[in-house]
């Protein structure tokens, strides 16, 4: 056994459910170089894992044993896209809250500088805008201008209140993606919009919201690197201060994803209220391919299996086989790193669920494009899938799953 391991089994014993931690085991068993080089140093790396083994009983009932090293919801990392994930599903409740359908087409206006109307949707088969294909744009491909329509919809007050109703506490969502346009003031301010019924009347119309200005995050590693690239393109040799960004704590990111797959473990309270059709179009849009979508089509060559799927199959762009379906979220930006997934393997009954982050920024330089992506940071999540992976299938083989309910109509 090598020396790192022993140090990480130091450092990792305080967080574990019991004295064997089958996490560290799996990793141990796959002796891979990125997974030795990461986790040997997890403060550089901004490294936290959660794995949560997953037992059916007689009535295919679910059980689950969490197992996590690193895992510090005080240490802030930026989430970047996984904040997606609860944006379409509160999106989803707000419109059956509203008895409106997701299919319904949707039109948003400006009210000010920088907003934007929207009103065509070329990845739509009709050109509609709508829900549903935002909700399926996140996920497929992790589309910045779906999720900020979403975030635009919901309102960055309600999105707050939704959240912390359902006991999501430390989740704060502050701003749109990808459109630095947008300040911490100007995102407090969403679009007017309205939904149209079938037959072209106005089945809900909503004003402007303004929401109020949320303050700074207060954690440790906010303020962070030795300089930032800023919007005229220079360094700035100063700090980059993440306090007034997202944040989205990995234990939120893992439950956040389990009340949509096991809904049945949570409080009524706690669940999103959605209807069956609605877990149905989350099912597909987490766990289709690229290449098995007609609106959008996309060119597989540039979006592979494997596009926005980082454990298990991120350094790889092979075709992905059928038995093996991966429900996740990405997210990548800044040098951060975060997948968080339900891995369903119906060939060889494995179920598990499997959330990480990592950090990769040698030069310190935020907001540059220049990140250990490729070398280090993809290659370390799609190691740490496969560790476990391997593990569930040599050491927790279990007899014939009914996951049915997951294993949708993938194809358009």
């Amino acid at each position: 056994m090598k020396y790192w391991w022993i140090v990480l089994g130091m450092l990792s014993t305080a967080c574990l459910p019991t004295s064997e931690n089958q996490l560290m085991d799996a990793i141990a068993e796959r002796q891979s170089p990125i997974l030795e080089q990461i986790l040997s140093d997890p403060i550089q790396y901004d490294c936290q894992i959660i794995y949560e083994q997953i037992d059916r009983d007689s009535l295919n009932r679910p059980s689950f044993t969490r197992y996590k090293m690193y895992l510090n919801d005080g240490d802030y990392f930026y989430p970047a896209s996984t904040v997606k994930m609860p944006l379409a599903f509160l999106a989803l409740e707000k419109a059956r809250a509203l008895d409106l359908d997701p299919n319904w087409t949707v039109e948003i206006d400006s009210a000010r500088y920088p907003q934007s109307p929207f009103k065509y949707d070329s990845t739509s088969l009709t050109g509609q805008p709508n829900l549903n294909q935002w909700v399926k744009n996140v996920f497929l491909y992790s589309d910045n201008n779906s999720s900020n329509r979403l975030y635009e919809f919901l309102g960055q007050g309600y999105l707050h209140d939704q959240l912390k109703s359902k006991g999501l506490t430390k989740t704060q969502i502050n701003h749109r993606l990808g459109d630095p346009r947008f300040g911490h003031e100007e995102n407090r301010y969403t679009n007017p919009y309205r939904v149209l019924h079938p037959d072209g009347q106005v089945a809900f119309e909503q004003e402007e919201q303004v929401a109020e200005l949320l303050p700074p995050l207060e954690m440790k590693n906010l303020v962070r690197g030795s300089g930032y690239m800023n919007a005229e393109e220079r360094i700035v040799y100063e700090a980059f201060d993440f306090s007034t960004k997202n944040y989205f704590p990995l234990s939120e990111q893992l439950d956040v994803l389990k009340r949509v797959y096991f809904p049945e473990v949570y409080s009524e309270s706690e669940r999103f209220s959605l209807q069956p059709e609605d877990y149905t179009s989350i099912y597909k849009a987490m766990g289709m391919r690229p290449r098995e979508s007609k609106a959008p089509k996309l060119d597989s060559t540039e979006y592979y299996d494997s596009y926005v799927k980082l454990l298990i199959a991120g350094d790889n762009q092979e075709h992905l086989p059928d038995h093996l379906r991966i429900f996740n979220k990405i997210g990548w930006a800044y040098g951060f790193l975060t997948d968080v997934a339900y891995v369903v393997d119906t060939e060889n009954n494995v179920e598990f669920l499997l959330a990480a982050t990592v950090h990769v920024n040698e030069n310190g330089i935020y907001n540059d494009g220049q990140y250990e992506y490729d070398e280090e940071g993809v290659p370390f999540l799609a190691e740490l899938g496969r560790a476990v992976y391997e593990f569930e299938l040599k050491n927790r083989m279990k007899a014939e799953l009914d996951l049915d309910k997951y294993l949708v109509d993938f194809k358009d």
